[in-house]
């Protein structure tokens, strides 16, 4: 009969693993929160006769989830920082979401911008029949 070897350590990674997953979830929701506050903000701005884009409400909910499970990554490697009474940490990821979602907006324009330059057929320049540019 075979000897199997046992990692000992197998409870102890699938509990970090599980931290790890709760503090991206809970990052991302709460992420997402942040953005729900600024598309409320945004909204008292806007006509209240013009209709909502659920496109872009949704969007904008996706970047504050990754703006939030992002800022939960960094600001949070531990769990047991992750605790109910640690309200700074809370507000610390609800403001990233609010915010972040800007700047990972801005980034994603940047990048389309640059590839809709790029896609866009250069000018044609008019030739005399010699080949020289016209003037």
């Amino acid at each position: 009969m075979p000897t199997v070897l046992l990692d000992i350590n197998f409870k102890t990674k699938c509990m970090e693993t599980t931290q790890l997953l709760v503090a991206i979830v809970t990052g991302g929701v709460l992420g997402m929160m942040g953005q729900g506050i600024r598309f409320i903000i945004g909204m008292g701005k806007e006509d209240p006769n013009k209709p909502v884009m659920a496109g872009k409400l949704s969007q904008g909910l996706v970047i504050g989830f990754i703006a939030g499970a992002l800022a939960m990554l960094i600001k949070a490697p531990k769990a047991e920082e992750m605790t109910i009474a640690n309200r700074e940490l809370w507000f610390t990821i609800v403001a990233a979401g609010y915010a972040g979602a800007d700047f990972i907006e801005g980034i994603f324009n940047t990048l389309k911008n640059k590839l809709n330059a790029s896609q866009t057929p250069p000018a044609v320049v008019p030739l005399e029949k010699d080949g020289a540019v016209k003037k």
